[in-house]
Parts: structure tokens; sequence; C-alpha cells
């Protein structure tokens, strides 16, 4: 083989490395959430949305709306688009419309997803209290002042039930996620693809949420490929049986 052609074969095969290794990092935005809203005595971060772009080379990303409570005021906020690492988007998936962040009164944070609203409100007497329908079920009802929460928690279109929150609070709270009951269909109460999301959201949305579940699908297909024949999932790293 010519010198010449073992040199831009050389170059050729740096080049492929400092490629593969250039890919752009990308900061998980909840710790800035979190150094931001430092003073705010109570504060729930909620996934409000997410979507991916592009084809090949993906750009994963979320929308966040942040309810904050300080000394003069409660209020809430939408944030822009973030850019978010891969596994980090695919770690929250399911929890479009859940508290993925939360501050309570007793300064502790939660990591944990939850439904929206159940960290800090929902079930606060401060807020509102338990009442019951007329089949004898108890709900949760905001106080008048507070009633826009309603809206915030889409308490509205998915009211609350005190058998439902007081088994989240007893089993799930900072400890796993939870999602409620699953409906006839297997549909979960709360996330991504639940009964609450189709009421709630356009059918834009669902459409989209649909399109990343089949995204999703697809990545567990290929992972598992690429496990079972020995390969890793990761581009130009080989697996320790690789020749």
């Amino acid at each position: 083989m010519k010198p010449s052609l073992i040199m831009s074969l050389f170059y050729f095969s740096i080049l492929i490395l400092f490629v593969g290794c250039s890919k752009e990092y990308i900061k998980n935005p909840t710790d800035d959430f979190i150094k931001k809203l430092e003073k705010d005595k109570t504060y729930s971060v909620i996934l409000y949305d997410i979507d991916i772009e592009g084809n090949y080379s993906k750009d994963y990303k979320h929308q966040y709306k942040i309810i904050y409570e300080n000394e003069t005021q409660t209020a809430d906020s939408l944030t822009a688009w973030y850019k978010v690492p891969e596994d980090f988007f695919w770690l929250n998936e399911n929890n479009v419309g859940m508290e993925i962040i939360s501050k309570g009164e007793d300064g502790k944070i939660s990591k944990i997803a939850a439904p929206a609203g159940f960290t800090n409100y929902v079930g606060n007497e401060k807020y509102g209290q338990w009442k019951q329908d007329a089949s004898g079920t108890s709900f949760w009802e905001f106080y008048g002042q507070f009633a826009f929460m309603s809206m915030l928690f889409n308490t509205f279109t998915t009211p609350v039930n005190r058998g439902g929150f007081d088994n989240y609070n007893n089993g799930y709270r900072n400890k796993q996620p939870y999602y409620g009951q699953q409906d006839a269909s297997g549909k979960a109460t709360y996330g991504t693809y639940s009964t609450t999301t189709e009421k709630t959201k356009p059918s834009s949305f669902n459409q989209k949420f649909e399109r990343i579940k089949q995204n999703s699908f697809q990545r567990k297909v290929d992972t598992k490929v690429n496990r079972s024949s020995g390969r890793s999932s990761s581009p130009g790293v080989r697996s320790r049986g690789g020749k």
C-alpha cells in the first residue's frame, strides 16, 4: 500500500474519531431550577410538554410549567423549550403533566414524579378541603381564592378522590412515581399517555405523544437487538466479546 494512501486513511480515521467524540454536551436543566427557586417557600416544576426533533441526529426537548410560592404571591410561569440529554428525556417519557421536582414547606426537595399538585397543595387544608359528592365519594376542592389551582392541576377535569390520594400519600410519596389507577383499557390516570392528558391536551399533542411512543418502542427494540447480538448500543464502542 502506498504511503500516501496509508496517511490518507490515518487522517480519515482521526476525523471520524473526532466527530464521534465531539457530541454536543447538553445539561440537565433541573439543577438550575433548584438554584433559581432556592428562595421560594415552595415550588413545583411540572413537565408541561416534550418533543423530539430531527431524524438521524435528534434533539430531545422539554418545556416546563413552574408553580411557586413566596412571601407575597403564589404564581405560575411557562418556560421556553430546553434541549435535554437523551437519557433524561426517556427517563421522563411518561411524566407529561407530572411534577418532576418539588419543594415542600419543610424545605425538602423531591425529584420523584407525582401528579401535579399532590406534593404541596392537594390535601393541604391551607388551600382546600375534602368534600363528598352525591355518591358519598370524597374529592378535593380548592378554596375560592385558590380556584386557579384547579386549572393549573387539572382537578376540574380529573377530580382527585380521597382514596387515590391516600394511596399516593401512604405508599408512593417521595418513594416512587405515582400514576394513579388504570382504567379498563389499561390507561393510567396521570402521565403522558393517561386519561388526564387525553382530556386536557389538544389532539395535536396526543398525536405527537403517539409518535414519541413509537420512537420509544423502536429504541427498546434496537437496544434488545444490540444486546442479543453482543454489540454495544453506543456507536463506535465494541462489546467485550467483540473482535
